[in-house]
């Protein structure tokens, strides 16, 4: 009977120390950090959108390539996913940072190359000796959105016009960007 007792003893330590590796048995897998990618908003400011899950309301911290805390955002357990500014998006390692308190829950992070602009055609539209506008292809084969905050041009080495843009191309995109002076620019 002792030992039968032993043995039952044997296979219920055995039983916990198997289900302890198996958080999802029981139902406590703690709060993550899932799909995290770099997207341009309607109000055109770069953010880094992820799917999260936890258990409490949590503070996620966005800490850029230089590990400085970019941004902070508090997460409900109500929803699953969410979107934090980041900023001007650079090359290097970003780290998603779920807390609660003081104590930090989970990392993701995420490395990019950078965004990587070029023009590829330029356009320009005259009237007379008028330039009414240049029109300009902006190609990004980057992994972050390429910043486009202003464009100059000169007609026939007359004055120089800039003209601001504030224009995000996407990853892996191509966009034409319409530079035109609010006058006439008479060359």
């Amino acid at each position: 009977e002792g030992q039968a007792r032993l043995a039952l003893l044997a296979v219920g330590v055995l039983a916990l120390v198997a289900l302890a590796g198996c958080s999802s048995l029981t139902g406590s897998a703690g709060p993550s950090v899932s799909e995290a990618h770099v997207e341009v908003t309607e109000e055109n400011a770069p953010v880094m959108e992820f799917d999260y899950s936890i258990d409490e309301y949590s503070t996620v911290l966005l800490e850029g390539p230089d590990a400085e805390i970019l941004n902070e955002k508090e997460v409900s357990p109500e929803n699953s996913h969410s979107s934090i500014y980041m900023g001007e998006p650079r090359e290097g390692e970003y780290k998603l940072v779920v807390q609660q308190g003081d104590e930090t829950e989970t990392t993701k992070s995420v490395t990019f190359d950078g965004p990587d602009a070029q023009v590829t055609d330029v356009e320009a539209t005259w009237s007379g000796s008028t330039v009414e506008s240049v029109v300009v292809t902006v190609e990004n084969s980057g992994d972050l959105p390429a910043g486009v905050a202003n464009g100059s041009y000169a007609a026939r080495w007359q004055s120089v016009y800039d003209v601001s843009l504030n224009q995000w191309v996407e990853p892996n995109e191509t966009t034409t960007l319409e530079l035109s002076a609010s006058y006439g620019s008479s060359v």
